[in-house]
């Protein structure tokens, strides 16, 4: 059987670093979805266990508030949440320059040889955080002509 209530969460982070492994600029943006499945149980709340999270800024949709303890609900309790239909209810949004909030340190190893470069990119996790689909995009001036690229 499944849950009358399912939350639907996604979180994004962007970071820019500097050629020497410094970082630019960092945001997280995320946003959790209410999906009620069961049309009897449309009246709900949902506690938060938000902790500190110092520096976030956070926004519930308008026809919502964050009540007491971090509970996320309709301001007219005689309405109900609309079934079957995903419903965004909370964003947040964090933007810093500060390396230690970097999940992910980098370090560029440029060598020229002759006319060719070859790029050591090393790429450490801090924290105990869990990173899923890393794209890392390195900008060129033109396009190379060739590239060969070994995971170690």
């Amino acid at each position: 059987s499944n849950a009358p209530v399912q939350l639907l969460l996604e979180e994004k982070l962007t970071l820019s670093v500097q050629r020497d492994g410094g970082l630019q600029s960092m945001e997280v943006s995320g946003g959790l979805q209410l999906l009620i499945t069961d049309p009897t149980c449309d009246k709900v709340y949902v506690q938060l266990g938000l902790g500190s999270n110092p520096g976030y800024q956070f926004k519930t949709r308008p026809d919502t508030e964050s009540r007491k303890e971090a509970v996320l609900g309709l301001r007219d309790a005689s309405r109900a949440f609309p079934a079957n239909s995903a419903l965004g209810v909370l964003k947040w949004r964090f933007l810093t320059t500060e390396d230690s909030h970097a999940p992910l340190l980098l370090t560029c190893w440029p060598t020229a040889t002759g006319d060719t470069f070859e790029v050591t990119l090393e790429y450490e996790l801090q924290g105990e955080r869990e990173l899923r689909d890393v794209r890392i995009a390195i900008p060129l001036g033109c396009p190379p002509t060739s590239q060969q690229t070994e995971l170690g």
